[in-house]
Protein backbone atom coordinates (compact mmCIF):
# COMPACT_ATOMS: atom_id res chain seq x y z
CA UNK A 1 0.00 0.00 0.00
CA UNK A 2 1.57 3.61 -0.60
CA UNK A 3 2.10 5.97 1.74
CA UNK A 4 -1.50 7.86 3.07
CA UNK A 5 -2.38 11.04 0.69
CA UNK A 6 -5.13 13.66 0.25
CA UNK A 7 -7.14 13.83 -2.77
CA UNK A 8 -9.38 16.08 -4.77
CA UNK A 9 -12.23 14.31 -5.69
CA UNK A 10 -14.93 15.96 -8.41
CA UNK A 11 -18.45 14.67 -8.18
CA UNK A 12 -17.81 12.84 -5.08
CA UNK A 13 -21.66 12.59 -4.49
CA UNK A 14 -21.90 10.96 -7.83
CA UNK A 15 -21.60 6.77 -8.98
CA UNK A 16 -18.35 7.57 -10.19
CA UNK A 17 -16.55 10.38 -7.75
CA UNK A 18 -18.26 8.41 -4.96
CA UNK A 19 -16.72 5.03 -6.34
CA UNK A 20 -13.16 7.18 -6.47
CA UNK A 21 -13.50 8.47 -3.09
CA UNK A 22 -14.92 4.80 -1.36
CA UNK A 23 -11.71 2.76 -3.23
CA UNK A 24 -9.10 5.64 -1.63
CA UNK A 25 -10.84 5.42 1.53
CA UNK A 26 -10.19 1.77 1.82
CA UNK A 27 -6.79 2.62 0.57
CA UNK A 28 -5.74 4.12 3.49
CA UNK A 29 -6.43 7.39 1.68
CA UNK A 30 -8.35 10.90 2.53
CA UNK A 31 -10.12 12.67 -0.04
CA UNK A 32 -11.99 16.37 0.11
CA UNK A 33 -14.85 17.46 -1.50
CA UNK A 34 -17.16 20.31 -2.93
CA UNK A 35 -20.31 20.10 -2.38
CA UNK A 36 -23.43 22.89 -2.91
CA UNK A 37 -25.27 22.16 0.55
CA UNK A 38 -22.96 20.78 3.08
CA UNK A 39 -26.92 19.37 5.16
CA UNK A 40 -27.66 17.27 2.12
CA UNK A 41 -28.22 13.36 2.62
CA UNK A 42 -25.98 13.09 -0.13
CA UNK A 43 -22.82 15.38 1.74
CA UNK A 44 -23.80 14.01 4.93
CA UNK A 45 -23.37 10.15 3.50
CA UNK A 46 -19.41 11.47 1.99
CA UNK A 47 -18.42 13.31 5.91
CA UNK A 48 -19.65 9.98 7.33
CA UNK A 49 -17.09 8.00 4.84
CA UNK A 50 -14.30 10.13 6.45
CA UNK A 51 -14.65 13.23 3.34
CA UNK A 52 -13.34 17.27 4.30
CA UNK A 53 -16.29 18.54 2.58
CA UNK A 54 -15.58 22.18 0.99
CA UNK A 55 -18.88 24.67 0.60
CA UNK A 56 -19.21 25.97 -2.60
CA UNK A 57 -19.47 24.67 -6.33
CA UNK A 58 -17.67 24.75 -9.51
CA UNK A 59 -17.86 28.66 -9.92
CA UNK A 60 -16.78 29.54 -7.08
CA UNK A 61 -12.51 29.93 -6.97
CA UNK A 62 -11.98 30.34 -3.85
CA UNK A 63 -14.08 26.90 -2.88
CA UNK A 64 -11.97 25.06 -5.13
CA UNK A 65 -8.85 26.16 -4.29
CA UNK A 66 -9.57 25.61 -0.84
CA UNK A 67 -10.88 22.03 -1.83
CA UNK A 68 -7.53 20.90 -3.87
CA UNK A 69 -4.93 22.47 -0.77
CA UNK A 70 -3.53 19.96 0.33
CA UNK A 71 -3.78 17.66 -2.02
CA UNK A 72 -1.63 14.97 -4.16
CA UNK A 73 -3.97 14.36 -6.75
CA UNK A 74 -7.55 15.13 -8.52
CA UNK A 75 -10.16 13.24 -10.03
CA UNK A 76 -11.91 15.15 -12.45
CA UNK A 77 -15.84 14.92 -13.13
CA UNK A 78 -17.44 18.04 -13.85
CA UNK A 79 -21.08 17.68 -13.74
CA UNK A 80 -22.63 18.20 -17.35
CA UNK A 81 -25.19 21.57 -17.76
CA UNK A 82 -27.58 22.76 -20.26
CA UNK A 83 -25.45 26.04 -20.68
CA UNK A 84 -22.96 25.37 -23.30
CA UNK A 85 -19.51 25.64 -22.54
CA UNK A 86 -20.17 25.45 -18.88
CA UNK A 87 -18.57 21.66 -18.63
CA UNK A 88 -15.20 22.74 -20.25
CA UNK A 89 -15.39 25.96 -17.91
CA UNK A 90 -16.13 24.46 -14.82
CA UNK A 91 -12.87 21.68 -15.86
CA UNK A 92 -10.43 24.80 -16.20
CA UNK A 93 -11.65 25.88 -12.95
CA UNK A 94 -11.11 23.12 -11.11
CA UNK A 95 -7.63 22.53 -13.16
CA UNK A 96 -6.59 26.46 -12.15
CA UNK A 97 -7.31 25.70 -8.70
CA UNK A 98 -5.39 21.99 -8.86
CA UNK A 99 -2.47 23.54 -10.14
CA UNK A 100 -2.44 26.22 -8.36
CA UNK A 101 -2.54 24.25 -4.72
CA UNK A 102 0.51 21.98 -6.33
CA UNK A 103 -1.27 19.05 -7.67
CA UNK A 104 0.81 16.97 -9.63
CA UNK A 105 -1.70 13.78 -10.92
CA UNK A 106 -4.68 13.84 -12.66
CA UNK A 107 -7.12 11.73 -13.62
CA UNK A 108 -10.27 12.59 -15.90
CA UNK A 109 -13.48 10.92 -16.62
CA UNK A 110 -14.81 11.42 -20.04
CA UNK A 111 -16.36 9.15 -22.58
CA UNK A 112 -15.16 6.51 -24.73
CA UNK A 113 -14.09 7.85 -28.12
CA UNK A 114 -14.15 11.66 -27.21
CA UNK A 115 -11.10 12.75 -28.99
CA UNK A 116 -12.43 10.99 -32.29
CA UNK A 117 -15.98 12.89 -32.15
CA UNK A 118 -15.43 15.58 -34.61
CA UNK A 119 -14.32 12.33 -37.12
CA UNK A 120 -17.07 9.78 -36.41
CA UNK A 121 -18.36 8.23 -39.42
CA UNK A 122 -22.00 8.17 -38.13
CA UNK A 123 -23.32 11.38 -36.89
CA UNK A 124 -26.53 13.37 -36.39
CA UNK A 125 -25.58 16.94 -36.56
CA UNK A 126 -29.35 17.90 -36.14
CA UNK A 127 -29.98 17.21 -32.38
CA UNK A 128 -27.69 20.04 -31.27
CA UNK A 129 -27.23 18.46 -27.26
CA UNK A 130 -25.65 15.50 -28.42
CA UNK A 131 -23.11 17.60 -31.28
CA UNK A 132 -22.88 19.86 -27.93
CA UNK A 133 -22.12 16.50 -25.81
CA UNK A 134 -19.34 15.21 -27.84
CA UNK A 135 -17.91 18.84 -28.14
CA UNK A 136 -17.64 19.33 -24.87
CA UNK A 137 -16.22 15.95 -23.56
CA UNK A 138 -13.72 16.39 -26.40
CA UNK A 139 -12.64 20.48 -25.04
CA UNK A 140 -12.50 19.19 -21.23
CA UNK A 141 -10.38 15.75 -22.19
CA UNK A 142 -7.69 17.80 -24.31
CA UNK A 143 -7.97 20.84 -21.26
CA UNK A 144 -6.82 18.24 -18.81
CA UNK A 145 -4.01 16.64 -21.17
CA UNK A 146 -2.71 19.87 -22.06
CA UNK A 147 -2.52 21.55 -18.28
CA UNK A 148 0.59 20.44 -17.81
CA UNK A 149 0.36 17.88 -14.78
CA UNK A 150 3.43 15.63 -14.13
CA UNK A 151 0.82 12.80 -15.31
CA UNK A 152 -2.77 12.56 -16.58
CA UNK A 153 -4.62 9.84 -17.50
CA UNK A 154 -8.13 9.84 -19.08
CA UNK A 155 -10.75 7.38 -18.10
CA UNK A 156 -13.25 6.48 -20.72
CA UNK A 157 -16.38 4.47 -19.63
CA UNK A 158 -18.44 3.24 -22.22
CA UNK A 159 -22.59 2.76 -21.57
CA UNK A 160 -22.74 2.99 -17.91
CA UNK A 161 -24.60 -0.28 -15.74
CA UNK A 162 -26.45 2.51 -13.61
CA UNK A 163 -28.85 3.33 -16.17
CA UNK A 164 -30.79 0.16 -16.70
CA UNK A 165 -31.90 -0.15 -12.82
CA UNK A 166 -33.75 2.50 -10.73
CA UNK A 167 -33.96 5.30 -10.27
CA UNK A 168 -32.17 6.32 -13.36
CA UNK A 169 -33.59 3.16 -15.89
CA UNK A 170 -37.14 5.40 -15.95
CA UNK A 171 -35.51 8.00 -18.15
CA UNK A 172 -34.03 5.21 -20.37
CA UNK A 173 -36.36 3.08 -20.36
CA UNK A 174 -39.87 4.66 -19.81
CA UNK A 175 -41.37 1.19 -20.02
CA UNK A 176 -39.26 -1.24 -18.53
CA UNK A 177 -41.65 -0.77 -14.98
CA UNK A 178 -45.15 -0.95 -16.19
CA UNK A 179 -44.13 -3.40 -19.72
CA UNK A 180 -41.24 -4.99 -18.74
CA UNK A 181 -39.64 -4.20 -22.07
CA UNK A 182 -36.42 -2.09 -23.32
CA UNK A 183 -37.48 -0.43 -26.23
CA UNK A 184 -34.49 0.98 -28.00
CA UNK A 185 -33.47 2.20 -31.34
CA UNK A 186 -29.93 -0.45 -30.71
CA UNK A 187 -30.36 -2.78 -33.48
CA UNK A 188 -30.94 -6.30 -32.67
CA UNK A 189 -26.89 -7.59 -33.00
CA UNK A 190 -25.76 -4.34 -31.40
CA UNK A 191 -23.01 -5.14 -28.91
CA UNK A 192 -23.15 -2.21 -26.32
CA UNK A 193 -19.91 -1.99 -23.99
CA UNK A 194 -20.75 -2.38 -20.07
CA UNK A 195 -19.00 -0.35 -17.85
CA UNK A 196 -19.79 -0.34 -14.08
CA UNK A 197 -18.66 3.26 -11.61
CA UNK A 198 -17.23 0.90 -9.35
CA UNK A 199 -14.60 -0.10 -12.17
CA UNK A 200 -13.72 3.20 -12.72
CA UNK A 201 -12.92 4.01 -9.19
CA UNK A 202 -10.99 1.10 -9.39
CA UNK A 203 -8.82 2.47 -12.52
CA UNK A 204 -8.49 6.12 -11.02
CA UNK A 205 -7.21 5.06 -7.98
CA UNK A 206 -4.48 3.13 -9.50
CA UNK A 207 -4.02 5.78 -11.62
CA UNK A 208 -3.90 8.33 -8.56
CA UNK A 209 -1.91 5.89 -5.90
CA UNK A 210 0.70 3.48 -7.80
CA UNK A 211 3.59 4.99 -9.23
CA UNK A 212 4.09 3.24 -12.38
CA UNK A 213 0.76 2.20 -12.45
CA UNK A 214 1.28 2.02 -16.57
CA UNK A 215 -1.96 4.21 -16.36
CA UNK A 216 0.16 7.55 -17.12
CA UNK A 217 -0.69 9.74 -20.17
CA UNK A 218 -2.81 7.39 -21.72
CA UNK A 219 -6.87 7.32 -22.56
CA UNK A 220 -7.91 4.24 -21.30
CA UNK A 221 -11.42 3.30 -22.64
CA UNK A 222 -13.02 0.75 -20.25
CA UNK A 223 -15.87 -1.47 -20.38
CA UNK A 224 -16.14 -5.51 -18.61
CA UNK A 225 -18.17 -7.15 -21.39
CA UNK A 226 -20.44 -6.33 -24.15
CA UNK A 227 -23.87 -7.66 -24.59
CA UNK A 228 -27.06 -6.71 -27.16
CA UNK A 229 -29.88 -5.43 -25.19
CA UNK A 230 -31.90 -9.14 -25.81
CA UNK A 231 -28.60 -10.58 -23.69
CA UNK A 232 -29.11 -7.70 -21.20
CA UNK A 233 -32.64 -8.19 -20.94
CA UNK A 234 -31.89 -11.91 -20.02
CA UNK A 235 -29.66 -10.98 -17.67
CA UNK A 236 -32.03 -8.97 -15.93
CA UNK A 237 -34.59 -11.58 -15.77
CA UNK A 238 -32.36 -14.12 -14.26
CA UNK A 239 -31.32 -12.13 -11.17
CA UNK A 240 -34.56 -10.08 -10.78
CA UNK A 241 -36.70 -13.10 -11.51
CA UNK A 242 -38.99 -11.01 -13.45
CA UNK A 243 -39.07 -11.35 -17.42
CA UNK A 244 -37.83 -8.89 -19.65
CA UNK A 245 -38.58 -8.58 -22.87
CA UNK A 246 -36.51 -5.96 -25.67
CA UNK A 247 -38.13 -4.55 -28.49
CA UNK A 248 -36.41 -2.41 -31.02
CA UNK A 249 -38.55 0.96 -32.39
CA UNK A 250 -39.68 1.11 -35.72
CA UNK A 251 -37.19 2.56 -38.34
CA UNK A 252 -40.14 5.21 -38.74
CA UNK A 253 -39.85 6.62 -35.82
CA UNK A 254 -36.33 6.40 -35.16
CA UNK A 255 -36.01 8.82 -38.25
CA UNK A 256 -38.27 10.69 -36.29
CA UNK A 257 -37.37 11.39 -33.11
CA UNK A 258 -33.35 11.41 -34.05
CA UNK A 259 -32.99 14.40 -34.60
CA UNK A 260 -34.82 15.98 -30.72
CA UNK A 261 -34.09 12.40 -28.69
CA UNK A 262 -30.37 12.25 -27.79
CA UNK A 263 -31.12 8.55 -26.22
CA UNK A 264 -32.06 7.31 -29.68
CA UNK A 265 -29.57 9.20 -31.56
CA UNK A 266 -26.79 7.76 -29.00
CA UNK A 267 -28.45 4.52 -29.43
CA UNK A 268 -28.17 4.95 -33.15
CA UNK A 269 -25.01 6.32 -32.71
CA UNK A 270 -23.42 2.74 -31.23
CA UNK A 271 -25.19 0.53 -34.36
CA UNK A 272 -22.78 2.04 -36.73
CA UNK A 273 -19.83 3.42 -35.10
CA UNK A 274 -19.99 3.00 -31.71
CA UNK A 275 -17.89 2.50 -28.31
CA UNK A 276 -15.63 -0.21 -29.44
CA UNK A 277 -13.77 -0.91 -26.53
CA UNK A 278 -11.04 -3.68 -26.57
CA UNK A 279 -12.27 -5.96 -24.06
CA UNK A 280 -9.22 -7.57 -24.21
CA UNK A 281 -6.59 -4.56 -23.42
CA UNK A 282 -8.86 -3.76 -20.84
CA UNK A 283 -8.42 -6.92 -18.82
CA UNK A 284 -4.74 -6.37 -19.59
CA UNK A 285 -4.48 -3.66 -16.92
CA UNK A 286 -5.10 -6.65 -14.42
CA UNK A 287 -7.99 -4.97 -12.56
CA UNK A 288 -10.91 -6.70 -11.77
CA UNK A 289 -14.02 -5.79 -13.72
CA UNK A 290 -17.87 -6.01 -12.59
CA UNK A 291 -20.10 -8.04 -15.01
CA UNK A 292 -23.30 -6.91 -16.06
CA UNK A 293 -24.55 -10.11 -13.82
CA UNK A 294 -22.56 -9.05 -10.64
CA UNK A 295 -23.59 -5.74 -10.98
CA UNK A 296 -27.46 -6.31 -10.74
CA UNK A 297 -27.00 -9.25 -8.18
CA UNK A 298 -24.88 -5.80 -6.08
CA UNK A 299 -28.00 -3.39 -6.94
CA UNK A 300 -30.54 -6.04 -6.70
CA UNK A 301 -33.18 -3.23 -4.91
CA UNK A 302 -32.51 -1.17 -7.20
CA UNK A 303 -33.01 -3.47 -10.13
CA UNK A 304 -36.45 -5.08 -8.80
CA UNK A 305 -37.23 -0.88 -7.92
CA UNK A 306 -36.41 -0.65 -11.98
CA UNK A 307 -39.00 -3.53 -13.24
CA UNK A 308 -41.77 -4.70 -10.42
CA UNK A 309 -44.80 -2.34 -10.25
Amino acid sequence: MSSPQTFFITGASGSQGGAVARKLLASGHKFQALVRDPSKPSSLALQKLGATLIHGDYDDIPALQKAATGCTGVFILPVPTQTPGQELEHTQNIIAAAKAAGIKHAVCSTVTRAEESDRFSFTVPENVPVTKYWESKRGLQAAVQNAGFETWTILQPAWIMKNWIAPVSHFYFAELKGEKVLVTAFAQDTKIDFTAAEDVGSFAVKALTEKDSGLEGKIVPIASEGLTIGESADVMSEVSGVKIGWKLKSEEDIEKEKNVNPKVATQLWQRYDGTRVDIEQVKSYGIPLTSFKQFLENNKEQLLAAVQD
